[in-house]
């Protein structure tokens, strides 16, 4: 689906409710905290949305004094945050981190089209709402967002940590805050792994699926607890710095709409102890960011927001310099950690994930009890530099006491491991063999990030998954046990869409996907749509997935009445008939890759061509009630990039159809066609589009099997299907323009050089078309006005043209 539509999905709710980004820090080659009167510092960074990205710098500063942050907590975005920086990412981290993801891309689920089986994207757009469907009950999606993407982000920037299950032990102790839509109770993470705990706290409701939880269903933390000022505390600060991008309550003037008042009604029951937290913080922080969308994640919003950030800053800069004053060390504090009879109290090792500790441990040869000496301590860190296996080693000083210290090392480490061992979690119809084909990712082949996401996101593209998300744990040196979570999607789906146009009216479609049906794999799809139009079309087919080369045979019938308009030789609509038949097939699928299928196909189909409005001359209103037997191919190439605004791509279709007496058909013909679209990005805004329709029959083709065009389709400045004939070539040209986000401007020209046809006596008639359209994209789908002058299709005038307009709304029919 396009991006801009699921910004507009997620703008639409998410307005009224709040989430956040932010920030993190990392440790200096050495900071300590050596006296233990000496206060513990809490941060807290709340929940905003887009606004968070305010927090960024303030962060900064913070890394910039060395204030130690002891603790740290946030909800929703501000728990994303305060986990990365809780793991040892910077201020300036986050700020390259924030600007260079396409947040676009990161609040959506859909896979990119290449990566679609062939069998899933034929569907694609052709229906605004999807259901999962089990014991004859539809189960409606919990969230327009089931968070696959950012699901897999978050386990990017994490996995050297995802083996710390109580978060007390990270760089940082952290802590981040959900909510149990089960029981409405407030949620402290406080262990587990820390992408789900980041997933958990930001899962805004009806914008992003609930995450299962033990016994708990969690959603956003913001709804109860947006500044946990409480939640640090009870962790142990003495001394708590926080920051609020949050919105504060609206004043009576300013609730004038309906969104003003869900917005307040959201943030009402928890305005209370939002009050008590910013009273308890001590260094209190709120950028004022009223005139920002909490919505919108584009550059210039970020930039603006940043630069918010900066401006409150100044008015907080001396407080933090005047508690970084505080917190300088006194001359008996560097007494202390000069003294000769401190000794090593305990040692914690985090960010090795393909190193066990005790590897470490064994290289780094210092060991609890042993006399502390900083020279010391350098010495053997340089000895674990030199083994070549840390790209970056950094370590922080607890003293306990004036006799005891622990130090915390914080590595990152160099090389690739391998995968020792491969694990699949939570599968039960999908089988451990299909999955591990998938991912083809081999026991002892090279462990590399990016290319596991990859897999999974190709994974994720067969349909069969709600989610899938991967933890790592270490086995040896340089190997890792990998572990892949899956959440299987229902086995029967259930979708619906609507589309109005100006010829059909509006057309309802319902599809029925039912998955292992009869035998594993065995797949059946069932689709009407009515209204305007009745279409029905059962398909039973063994489709295969992945990209390698497969053969499904496949068998289905077909049912159709679609109104189908006459026009005179003047151009006028003298004709409406029911262009019906009904039809069954058995064919051979050969699926190429995620882009290319070839069918083959045997059909009987049985026509029944009536008129429903004619002339009283039955020359002018035949008849036609058939029995055909005919051999169809179709091959399809799809590579586009997008089904409702394609920047880039290719689809190509061609048609075989013949009819043969000789295998029971009532009548003989050939027909054929070749259908062309190619898109190219000019510019940044600008899509060149050229379509070209070659069709091909022979003189003995019946009408009702001519091809018809015309229409916003495929040939503008005539009516849809008012030109027919048993041969007939147009070409199409397009160049459209980005105006602002979902708003779209479209000139067109079209000709056919050599029209003619029963009622046109003049052959190679040239017809030419043009027109401009302007088209909104909605979240139900693209709404397109084109208004087109073209030549009259008749032999009286010539030189006469028409003036048509256009209008269809929602999602594509076939």
């Amino acid at each position: 689906m396009n991006q801009n539509i699921k910004n507009q999905r997620i703008y639409i709710i998410a307005v009224f409710l709040l989430i956040l980004f932010s920030s993190k820090q990392v440790y200096c080659e050495s900071s300590s905290t050596i006296n233990q009167d000496k206060p513990k510092i809490g941060l807290v960074l709340s929940g905003g949305g887009a606004l968070g990205f305010a927090h960024i710098p303030i962060l900064k500063a913070i890394d910039s004094l060395e204030i130690p942050i002891d603790y740290i907590a946030g909800t929703s975005m501000g728990g994303i945050a305060s986990a990365l920086y809780s793991i040892g990412y910077t201020g300036a981290e986050l700020e390259y981190l924030v600007k260079n993801v396409d947040w676009n891309e990161i609040f959506t689920d859909e896979p990119d089209r290449d990566l679609i089986p062939y069998f899933i994207k034929k569907d694609d757009g052709l229906y605004q709402f999807h259901f999962g469907f089990d014991n004859n009950t539809i189960n409606p999606p919990s969230g327009l967002i089931r968070g696959q993407k950012i699901s897999l982000f978050f386990s990017k920037l994490t996995y050297p940590f995802e083996k710390i299950k109580d978060f007390d032990l990270l760089p940082i102790p952290f802590r981040c805050v959900a909510v149990d839509l089960l029981t409405a109770n407030e949620v402290v993470l406080k262990s587990g792994s820390l992408s789900k705990a980041m997933r958990s706290t930001m899962a805004i409701p009806t914008i992003f699926n609930p995450v299962s939880w033990g016994d708990s269903l969690l959603i956003d933390g913001g709804l109860v607890n947006n500044v946990p000022v409480d939640v640090v505390k009870e962790m142990g600060a003495d001394f708590v710095i926080a920051v609020n991008v949050g919105r504060p309550l609206k004043k009576r003037s300013e609730l004038n709409s309906m969104f003003d008042m869900l917005e307040q009604t959201l943030v009402v029951p928890s305005i209370k102890k939002h009050e008590e937290n910013i009273q308890n913080a001590d260094i209190f922080i709120e950028p004022q960011l009223h005139d920002y969308n909490p919505a919108l994640f584009t550059n210039d919003n970020i930039d603006n927001i940043i630069v918010e950030g900066e401006n409150v800053l100044r008015s907080s800069l001396q407080k933090l310099i005047e508690l970084k004053n505080d917190l300088n060390p006194s001359e008996n504090e560097k007494r202390i950690l000069n003294t000769v009879s401190i000794r090593v109290f305990s040692i914690n090792i985090l960010g090795n994930y393909s190193i066990p500790f005790k590897d470490i441990y064994e290289k780094l040869n210092i060991v609890p009890g042993q006399l502390f000496n900083q020279d010391t301590l350098i010495a053997h860190i340089q000895h674990l530099r030199e083994t070549n296996l840390f790209q970056s080693i950094k370590y922080k000083l607890d003293f306990i006491d004036e006799q005891r210290v622990g130090i915390q090392f914080v590595l990152k480490e160099l090389g690739q491991p391998s995968i020792h061992r491969l694990s699949i979690k939570n599968n039960t119809t999908t089988s451990f063999n299909t999955i591990f084909n998938l991912l083809d990712l081999q026991i002892g082949s090279i462990f590399d990030i990016d290319l596991l996401n990859e897999r999974i996101n190709e994974l994720y593209s067969t349909g069969y998954f709600e989610t899938i998300r991967y933890e790592i744990e270490p086995v040896k040196e340089n190997a890792i046990h990998l572990i892949v979570y899956v959440e299987e999607r229902p086995q029967d789906e259930i979708h619906m869409g609507l589309h109005y146009d100006e010829t059909y009216k509006f057309v309802g479609s319902i599809n029925l996907i039912k998955s292992s049906l009869f035998n594993s794999g065995l797949r059946s799809e069932t689709t009407l749509r009515i209204a305007g139009l009745t279409y029905f079309n059962s398909i039973l087919y063994l489709p295969r997935s992945g990209n390698s080369f497969s053969l499904y045979p496949y068998a289905q019938m077909n049912y159709k009445d679609i109104p189908l308009n006459i026009f005179d030789e003047s151009g006028k609509k003298f004709a409406i008939y029911h262009n019906r038949s009904s039809s069954i097939g058995l064919g051979i699928g050969f699926s190429i890759n995620h882009d290319l299928d070839l069918k083959v196909e045997a059909n009987m189909e049985f026509i029944n061509v009536t008129p429903i409005v004619s002339p009283p001359d039955p020359f002018y209103s035949p008849e036609w009630k058939d029995k055909l037997t005919t051999i169809r191919s179709k091959l399809h190439f799809d590579n586009i990039d997008n089904v409702f605004l394609p920047n880039r791509g290719l689809d190509l279709t061609i048609n075989y159809e013949g009819s043969y007496i000789n295998i029971g058909s009532d009548i003989k013909y050939v027909k054929g066609s070749l259908i062309l679209d190619y898109y190219k990005t000019l510019t940044e805004r600008t899509v060149f589009h050229f379509y070209t329709f070659n069709g091909y029959g022979e003189e003995e083709l019946p009408g009702y099997k001519f091809h018809y065009v015309g229409g916003p389709d495929s040939f503008i400045g005539t009516e849809r299907s008012e030109m027919g004939y048993y041969r007939l070539s147009l070409f199409r040209f397009d160049l459209r323009q980005q105006l602002r986000n979902n708003m779209f401007l479209s000139l067109i020209y079209n000709f056919t050089p050599n029209y003619g046809g029963d009622f046109y006596p003049i052959d190679k008639q040239v017809i030419q078309g043009a027109g401009i359209g302007f088209t909104y994209n909605t979240a139900m789908g693209p709404i397109e006005l084109i208004y087109s002058r073209g030549d009259k299709i008749n032999n009286l005038n010539p030189s006469k043209k028409s003036n048509v307009y256009y209008l269809t709304m929602g999602f594509n029919i076939d």
